[in-house]
């Protein structure tokens, strides 16, 4: 990526889009639910009342185990993609700031 004929980032479109853990969480309890997933070790990170980072080793599968055995009803769960136009607006941004 360039910014002022400079090189910005080297980086891969797939490294940019896979989100390292980031899942998108639809429940109408989301900090009742991220309190259970944290607890359980499940989650390291909640955020904006709708992501959650799963923690090393532990699957959507498991949150979705989890919180179903504890009666949340869950509208979704999917894997978060960022887009390569949000990561570079990101990365301008954090470079702006310094």
């Amino acid at each position: 990526m360039l910014r002022r004929g400079k090189i910005a980032a080297a980086i891969f479109v797939a490294e940019v889009k896979a989100a390292r853990g980031k899942v998108a969480l639809k429940t109408h309890r989301f900090a009742e639910a991220t309190q259970l997933l944290r607890e359980r070790g499940l989650i390291i990170a909640a955020a904006a009342e709708q992501f959650i980072t799963l923690a090393d080793g532990h699957s959507t599968a498991e949150v979705i185990q989890t919180l179903a055995a504890a009666g949340f009803a869950i509208g979704g769960l999917w894997q978060h993609e960022q887009t390569v136009e949000n990561f570079y607006l990101g990365l301008i941004n954090r470079q702006e700031k310094n």
